[in-house]
């Protein structure tokens, strides 16, 4: 089918471009994109040939609407929330959600939905962080006293996923004696909301009370989408292995329950539309159960056409309803590109619904159809879903996440099957609860099918070839032309001989960036120095090798940094943490990377009983002055005193003075100020003289650090403020050749 029948099509898939560009290059692209609209609308007006074609218009209208959408948006809740960062104000807002609990800085985090802010309405979003929790139910909407922020600020990776959320402000209170919380109104316990959540809070318990261990999380986790009571080690494997999808509700978990239901009242003699009616009515149930994620509604809105359509005896076109989707949902919120899982989902489905329909035509249909034969068309055409929806979603990969499972089709195949069944006693589960030895019977499937699934997914996860990292300008690059390639060769070009040479194009792409990446990066040990906020956090890659060397840091977002930069390499334990601090009273940041990644060794001045609590698998080393071999042509030493904690670091002869924390006049010994380049945090010693230095690279925010940027500069050196660009990247090859790289 033409694009001229796809009008969804091509309205969805340029509103979801326009916005990734708005959302994460550049917020003034909307004007642009409005100007570009109304100049094509102009053109299709004026232009007999353009106007005949009928696709410009609907791109015309795609970039004005979203455009409009993003503008809204951004200028009419996003800055008219900013207006109220910084002050302590008096806040009226609904809970959505159960809170939740950070064991590590023992805070209680709920969501609210705001409705006044001193007084001004305001319809958005806000995290509330409380010392201790308060004593009202969900729904229930209250008023209490709270500093407003500008939540993750200063990092926006984090910021965009939570702007995804349609959360745009933080508040806190540390005020535990004066703090108080009025309940301004209780929830009304016959809305559709409450009635929802109870229905789903009993579901949980139900499953919790026959299945309270990882068992029943596993099935909460794929019957409701709801991951919060999983350990951060199995969420880590899950993703690890590829199949962390199956754990969000999509096209699959609504397939299976919507099918099974239309198949069970048509063998009941129901009439086609009356069932239709009916299957409508409980995939709107199962959204909104399942808490309306994009992910869930995406796939929802696609079965509510192909639903819709039986009642008025109309076939729908699946990319015509995955464009439909996809533009209401941006519609509903702009920002929502920003969510990994609404990207992975929209991926991989459009992979799906592009590349299976080849699949079947060229191979699925030559299969002989026989016993045999559909066993094997069986097989196949599941093992082809899994590949066309990895496809779909390889772009969304490298850019959102840095790697790829190399085992993500045969752990899928191999998870989906158990995952359908333990899904399905789940329900039964739930449903069949007070029914004696038939809830048991369930009970058992479901926590059987589940023990399955977790033990595969920690088998697979144990592999060494588990991950590759992706974290790369060549990925990057050809991924885009790869992209390029396909859309040209879909929009423009009709003939098979073109299509079948874009295709080629694309493999050639795809085989020349891998390669590419593989000599490019063999051999390279790669430094990233962080921006943390006011701290030093260095992480040094070699092959598989993984270390980092960090001080305390005032950044909330330090450990997420950390970790997500660890992750973009691979998944592997890391091999070795440094930690720089002279007092040995280390924060939330730095347990919280210790608890997460789980390193080989770590090497301090000396421990303490919160940190051995959360690295219990660890070998911790307790010294003031160590001097150890990391990789070959790679070696630190290491210096904590009272008075100065410094790392001195040899990579291939290039040699790196990290200062962690110094006080003014501390006198660094003298072996280890000839160093290539100079890492500070905030104070330069007057025993370190920053001319010495190829570079000085200054950790910290901007504005506190302003004045030691001035400092190198009238010594005569070359300051580079780490914050300015994010993150920065020094590569360095065995044969001493340096690529000094920038990124932001």
């Amino acid at each position: 089918m033409k694009l001229e029948y796809r009008p969804f099509a091509v309205l969805g898939f340029t509103s979801l471009a326009v916005l990734l560009l708005c959302v994460k290059i550049y917020d003034g692209f909307s004007v642009i994109s409005f100007v570009a609209g109304i100049l094509l609308a102009i053109a299709t007006l004026l232009f007999k040939r353009v106007r005949e074609r009928i696709v410009p218009f609907y791109i015309s209208a795609a970039l004005i609407l979203s455009s409009m959408l993003f503008y809204s948006t951004y200028e009419n809740d996003l800055k008219y929330a900013q207006n109220f960062v910084g002050a302590e104000a008096e806040i009226v807002g609904v809970i959505t959600e159960e809170p939740t609990y950070n064991s590590e800085n023992s805070r209680y985090y709920y969501i609210l939905n705001l409705k006044e802010i001193d007084g001004n309405e305001i319809d958005v979003k806000l995290r509330l962080s409380l010392p201790h929790e308060i004593n009202a139910q969900v729904f229930d909407t209250v008023s209490l006293r709270a500093t407003v922020y500008d939540i993750a600020s200063d990092v926006d990776d984090v910021k965009q996923y939570y702007n995804a959320k349609g959360i745009f402000l933080g508040a806190y209170s540390y005020n535990i004696e004066d703090f108080s919380v009025e309940i301004v109104s209780q929830a009304d316990k016959a809305s559709v909301d409450y009635v929802i959540y109870c229905i789903k809070s009993e579901i949980k318990q139900r499953i919790h009370s026959r299945l309270p261990n990882e068992n029943g999380e596993t099935v909460i986790a794929l019957l409701l989408g709801d991951k919060e009571t999983l350990s951060d080690e199995l969420n880590e494997k899950f993703k690890e292995v590829g199949v962390a999808p199956v754990f969000a509700v999509s096209g699959l978990h609504l397939s299976i329950w919507i099918m099974g239901l239309y198949n069970l009242l048509s063998s009941l003699g129901l009439r086609r539309k009356l069932n239709s009616v009916i299957s409508i009515v409980f995939t709107v149930f199962f959204m909104l159960l399942t808490g309306l994620s994009p992910s869930v509604c995406r796939s929802g809105l696609m079965m509510l056409l192909l639903l819709s359509g039986n009642l008025f005896y109309r076939k729908s076109d699946s990319l015509n309803s995955l464009g439909f989707a996809a533009f209401i949902l941006c519609a509903a919120n702009p920002f929502i590109v920003a969510d990994g899982g609404f990207l992975m989902s929209f991926a991989a489905t459009l992979g799906i619904v592009t590349l299976y329909p080849l699949v079947d035509k060229y191979l699925l249909s030559n299969i002989p159809d026989t016993v045999f034969g559909k066993v094997f068309r069986g097989l196949i055409s599941a093992i082809s879903v899994s590949v066309c929806a990895t496809i779909g979603v390889f772009p969304v990969t490298v850019f959102q996440i840095g790697y790829i499972s190399v085992l993500i089709v045969f752990s899928n195949v191999m998870i989906t099957f158990f995952a359908a069944v333990c899904m399905v006693f789940g329900g039964m589960l739930a449903l069949t609860y007070n029914l004696g030895k038939l809830g048991d019977i369930c009970a058992l499937i479901s926590g059987l099918f589940s023990e399955i699934i977790i033990k595969i997914v920690r088998f697979l996860a144990d592999l060494s070839i588990t991950t590759v990292s992706v974290d790369n300008a060549f990925w990057k690059f050809g991924t885009v032309a790869c992209v390029i390639i396909v859309v040209v060769a879909f929009v423009f070009f009709n003939n098979k001989t073109v299509y079948k040479c874009a295709v080629f194009s694309l493999a050639a792409v795809i085989c020349i960036t891998a390669l590419s990446a593989h000599f490019y990066y063999n051999d390279l040990t790669q430094l990233r120095l962080l921006d943390v906020g006011n701290g030093v956090s260095v992480v040094a890659f070699n092959g598989d090798r993984k270390i980092v060397m960090s001080s305390d840091a005032d950044g909330y977002s330090m450990a997420s940094k950390i970790i997500d930069t660890l992750d973009s390499k691979s998944r592997r334990k890391s091999d070795l943490l440094l930690i720089g601090d002279r007092d040995g009273m280390y924060n939330s940041s730095i347990l919280e990377v210790v608890k997460s990644v789980g390193f080989s060794e770590i090497i301090l001045k000396e421990t303490n009983m919160s940190l051995e609590s959360v690295a219990k698998d660890t070998e911790i080393i307790q010294s003031s002055d160590i001097n150890i071999e990391i990789w070959d042509g790679g070696s630190i030493k290491s210096v904590i005193t009272d008075k100065y904690s410094i790392a001195y670091c040899n990579f291939d002869d290039i040699t790196f003075l990290i200062i962690f924390d110094s006080y003014k006049y501390a006198e660094i010994p003298t072996e280890y100020l000839d160093a290539d380049y100079l890492v500070s945090n905030g104070y330069i010693p007057n025993s370190v003289s920053p001319q010495n230095y190829k570079n000085v690279f200054i950790c910290g925010e901007e504005k506190y650090v302003s004045d030691i940027e001035s400092y190198v500069i009238e010594c005569g050196g070359q300051p580079i403020l780490v914050s300015r660009f994010d993150d920065v990247v020094i590569n360095i090859r065995e044969d001493n050749h340096r690529i000094y790289t920038l990124e932001g």
